[in-house]
């Protein structure tokens, strides 16, 4: 299982809970990653895509740890 960066658009938004890290596109598409799962690594990609609010953003899809829905979850984020 490979990784695969696609572009997501302008991030609007990343919101975290107990359970999920949610980030938003100026399009209305949501992804998130698993906070149980993914632990303080999602922490930290919470506050990296904080960072990236109002840019331009690729965003890391992986199946990595199940056979999940890749227009839902994501697994890294950067510039560009």
């Amino acid at each position: 299982m490979s990784f695969v960066w696609n572009k997501f658009g302008t991030l609007i938004s990343s919101r975290i809970n107990d359970r999920y890290v949610t980030i938003e596109n100026d399009k209305g598409q949501l992804l998130q990653m698993s906070v149980k799962r993914y632990g303080a690594s999602a922490t930290r990609m919470h506050e990296k895509a904080s960072a990236l609010i109002g840019e331009s953003v690729t965003v890391r899809t992986s199946q990595n740890t199940a056979l999940w829905d890749a227009s839902d979850w994501f697994s890294g984020i950067k510039k560009g």
